[in-house]
Order: structure tokens, then sequence, then C-alpha cells
């Protein structure tokens, strides 16, 4: 049995395209309040209700190898990870702490980022790392948030062990593998939602290369849409997890894709 389904949607502001992305990691806590997906403004189409994320109490030593390794993960590309806070400037706020239970979601999910119903890119979108339920150590946090933010990018999951949008629970870092590969969790699908297909297969060093740049070249983005849904990753299933969603701005449809915890 097809384990997605599509409950209900959202539709979030079509943003600017700009040249320079950025990423800010942070774990000292988060209040989010339901809305249009804007870190800057702390607001996201996954809450229901003003919720604070609790900062995740580990030791500097995992954080620092965490972020470092996000770095590793994301270096052949035009980004920015960083853990100043960009203000008013355009960036996806990258959220370790608490538990899924704090934004309604089932324990299962070890990680959630919004995704676009086109697989394009989400200016400015929050995703999170549930640190509470992950194992306590720097791999583990960072191969959960790589995902998330590979979501935000427009990124499906994909049938490919060792790149950050597999779903597989192996150990050892990730890397974004430069070959047509299909989308899915468990078995081959198209890329996006269901009966809205994105693109057959996707490589996605191509796409992030595509759509970020490779570091050191000049870089001009193209493409932020507005209709906006949510996707989870996991680590036991690799099911995608569609959730009901309303908005005061409009009805489309919506999925959000959730990381699974660990068994």
């Amino acid at each position: 049995m097809d384990p997605r389904f599509v409950v209900a949607a959202i539709v979030a502001l079509s943003s600017v395209a700009h040249a320079d992305r950025i990423v800010h990691v942070q774990r000292d806590g988060l209040e989010v309040r339901p809305g249009i997906n804007d870190a800057r403004e702390g607001t996201s189409s996954i809450a229901k209700r003003t919720t604070t994320i609790p900062p995740w109490t580990t030791s500097d030593e995992v954080w620092n190898e965490t972020v470092a390794c996000l770095h590793r993960v994301y270096a052949p590309f035009a980004v920015t990870i960083t853990e100043e806070d960009p203000g008013a400037v355009p960036h996806i706020a990258a959220v370790f702490g608490g538990s899924p239970l704090l934004l309604e979601l089932p324990r299962s999910n070890a990680g959630i980022s919004p995704f676009a119903g086109d697989c394009s890119i989400i200016e400015s979108s929050i995703v999170f790392a549930f640190t509470d339920i992950l194992p306590p150590d720097a791999a583990s946090a960072c191969r959960v948030m790589a995902q998330e933010i590979g979501h935000s990018y427009g990124l499906d999951h994909e049938l490919r062990p060792g790149d950050p949008m597999s779903v597989e629970s192996s150990v050892g870092e990730r890397a974004f593998v430069d070959e047509e590969v299909a989308c899915g969790e468990d078995t081959a699908r198209p890329c996006g939602l269901p009966g809205r297909t994105c693109r057959a297969m996707q490589s996605s060093y191509g796409l992030l290369a595509a759509r970020l740049g490779l570091a050191g070249e000049d870089t001009v983005m193209r493409d932020a849409k507005p209709d906006e849904v949510d996707c989870s990753t996991g680590h036991s299933t690799g099911w995608l997890t569609l959730v009901a969603l309303s908005t005061w701005i409009d009805r489309v449809r919506a999925r959000r894709r959730a990381a699974r915890a660990p068994r």
C-alpha cells in the first residue's frame, strides 16, 4: 500500500530570487508561530499553534562537530552555513532541539521540513531536527538536518544509499551524489507529489548545483515558488508523512516530509 496521502494544503509567499543562499544553524531554542514559512518572522506552515522549541543541551564538542559535518556535506555548493543570525536577509533556519510532539507530530519523526508542491525552493523556511529523540551524537543530528535542508531546496527522498536524501539508516557521513536515481522511500516512485510529478528521477548533486551554484562560482538563483507543503524524514520505514494543514491565505495540495527516528 502506498503510504503517501494528501489531506489538505498550505500556500506561502513567492520569494524574489536571491544570489546568496544562507542556512542559519541554531541550538538555542526558538519560538515558532503558525503562518507563511518565513524564518525571519519565526513563522512556519508546520506549526499549528505558537510553540517553543527548547535548546539542544549538548556539549560544545558535539555541536561544533554537527556544524562542521553540515559544512562538509554542503561544501560543493554556493551556500553559507552559519551560526550567526542573518537577520532580515532571506535564509533557512535549521533548528536543533526538542521533540516532534511539540509540533503535534508522531514521535517517529526525527526531523521535518516544508516541501514545495512543485519541488521548488522555499526561500526562508524553518526546518527541524528533533534532538530529544535522536542519538546524542553529531553524525545523527547532521544526517537528519542535511536531509531537511535538502527538502527546502526542493529535493525529494531518493533510493540512493549514502546520499543525504536517502531514508536508509546506515551509519557514516553522507554526500550528495551526481547520479540520476529514482525517488522514493522503500520503492521507486516519481519525484514530487502523488499525481503531480516534478521529475521522473533526480540527481541531488545536479539539482543543488543548478539551484545554488557550485562553490566559488557566481550564482543567480531562480526558483522559489508559492505552492508549499511539508516533508519529514524518517530512519525506520522511510514512508512519507502527509498531514492536514490550513491557512488563511489559500488552500492547495500539500505534503509534509518527516525524517523518522531510529528504532
